[in-house]
């Protein structure tokens, strides 16, 4: 039987632990309320953007033809493909990042039959963004760009801005194929999923759901008006239809690339509040569990004091 001393050390320990599991567990919180703000504050300019994209795809198709179709190359030829995988920063989320590594194996899996499927030669390369689940990917045998490491911790508009004109450059000089983003999202406010997208060349059919998902059904009402118009009038781009391309598909990237940041950021967050939102209800859960024990040897102990003083009368 234990006795009360342990079980009080073993109490004093669970409050401590239960101390820092809430502490953490109001520290995710923040930081999920901050950036999902930080994207809520990006995405009119950035739905802006796609707006005018879809726009010019009707008035002038041949503008952005390059950026929406796919690379034409004979059977045969090396089809180049670079993943950036968006991972957990820190531990103590739960499945969190097994859950993104085992999708983006499955994407992975997945591009590289569809591509062999269409007779090229299929090569890759993963870039890695966080800490946890790099080594998984270089375990299982996956080629990791070890030399290419990026934080996800408190994202910037900057960091985001730096990574993507890199991915603009390396699809324009021919150096990759198609790019893919894989990441997280909210599936509701305290679950995620992860997901994936072509980044480059563009996903127009994934473009139109984004704007289905993100704007009311009057303001898609409103957008199949706006398109309708469009189609009737000519458009006039100042300075020129290829500017206005080159600043839209830079503006296309950069709102991907900053929304897959601060939405993994989100995702990792609310993933962590609530495991330690759970370890907090475990804690209590084995305290309460724990004052019971305590009572019970306490009481345990005063009978023996009892039954010793009565035995000591009768003697």
């Amino acid at each position: 039987m234990p006795q009360n001393s342990e079980i009080k050390k073993h109490i004093r320990s669970i409050r401590e632990i239960k101390q820092i599991t809430r502490a953490m567990q109001l520290v995710s919180q923040v930081k999920m309320k901050r950036s999902r703000k930080l994207l809520d504050l990006t995405k009119p300019f950035f739905l802006g953007c796609v707006r005018t994209m879809e726009e010019m795809m009707i008035a002038e198709p041949e503008a952005l033809s390059n950026l929406f179709q796919i690379k034409q190359k004979p059977a045969g030829s090396e089809w180049k493909v670079l993943f950036f995988v968006f991972g957990a920063e820190q531990g103590l989320s739960g499945s969190y990042g097994l859950n993104v590594v085992r999708f983006a194996e499955k994407v992975i899996n997945d591009t590289r039959a569809r591509i062999e499927k269409d007779g090229y030669v299929f090569s890759y390369e993963i870039r890695f963004l966080g800490k946890i689940g790099r080594e998984r990917l270089v375990r299982d045998g996956y080629q990791v760009n070890a030399s290419w490491n990026c934080h996800i911790d408190n994202p910037n508009f900057y960091d985001a801005t730096d990574i993507a004109n890199n991915m603009f450059d390396l699809y324009h000089e021919n150096k990759v194929d198609s790019i893919y983003l894989v990441y997280s999202t909210m599936k509701n406010k305290i679950q995620a999923h992860p997901i994936y997208t072509r980044l480059m060349p563009a996903d127009y059919q994934g473009l139109h759901l984004l704007l289905s998902e993100l704007f009311s059904q009057a303001e898609i009402e409103e957008e199949e008006q706006r398109c309708n118009f469009y189609q009737h009038e000519t458009m006039e781009w100042i300075p020129n239809a290829h500017k206005v391309k080159d600043y839209l598909s830079l503006t296309y990237i950069y709102g991907m690339v900053y929304g897959a940041f601060t939405e993994s950021f989100a995702s990792e967050q609310a993933v962590r509040m609530t495991a330690m939102n759970q370890a907090t209800d475990n804690a209590d859960e084995l305290l309460g569990k724990l004052q019971i024990e305590k009572n019970r040897v306490r009481q345990q102990q005063i009978t023996q004091e009892l039954n010793e003083i009565i035995s000591g009368s009768i003697l």
